[in-house]
């Protein structure tokens, strides 16, 4: 439990990737998670730019959000490993851990996931990069909202994880040997915490959320 595995950010290398066009959406579902238990606490793994957590701080009922990250020069609220959290247990109404845990050993996962568990109160919002193939739209009617989206697995990708880690820091995605979407259900379950719902980010399919209670 006692690692500082965490991503490796800096200050220079994070704006213009959270910044991207298509990270917005992932980020309007970061709030609606967050957000629908209408929480006093949030707490936010991974602060990178601090673009989230602060329009978080902004939402509705203006939750108090502190930061969390072992980057020191992101000056988060907190400086720890998401594998011990120098917090209470019960401390926060909510905690969002968005694309934050690819970058611990998949051995990992599961402990972070524990240690989350124990300083949340309520719900955990976590989003993890999926590599399976996606295929998804929306049809909108007025009055009437239709939509769908199918997910099948690549199967037999070419992915060399020694190249993807030096190129982006992730030790495992979603589809990845060892790491496909049952294990990482069967791992987030031994964790104690209940699946509500599992939704791919239609406009930026890299990403999936877990809504977690």
């Amino acid at each position: 439990m006692c690692s500082n595995n965490d991503r490796p950010t800096t200050q220079d290398n994070v704006p213009h990737r959270d910044l991207n066009v298509r990270r917005l959406y992932s980020y309007i579902y970061q709030f609606q998670y967050a957000m629908a238990g209408k929480p006093h606490t949030i707490l936010y793994v991974g602060k990178g730019t601090g673009i989230a957590a602060s329009l978080l701080s902004r939402c509705p009922g203006h939750p108090r959000v502190i930061t969390l990250d072992n980057d020191e020069q992101l000056e988060p609220d907190i400086v720890a490993s998401v594998l011990q959290i120098p917090l209470e247990d019960g401390a926060v109404d909510v905690t969002l851990c968005c694309e934050v845990l690819e970058h611990l050993p998949f051995d990992k996962f599961a402990p972070a996931l524990c240690e989350l568990r124990r300083v949340t109160r309520s719900r955990l919002v976590l989003s993890l990069p999926d590599v399976r193939l996606f295929f998804g739209g929306r049809i909108n009617i007025p009055l009437l909202k239709i939509r769908w989206q199918l997910s099948l697995p690549r199967f037999g990708i070419s992915l060399d994880p020694k190249k993807k880690f030096e190129q982006s820091g992730h030790y495992w995605e979603i589809g990845y040997k060892g790491s496909g979407i049952r294990a990482v259900k069967q791992k987030i379950r031994a964790a104690g915490w209940r699946i509500n719902e599992v939704r791919r980010v239609d406009d930026w399919s890299w990403h999936t959320f877990f809504d977690l209670s």
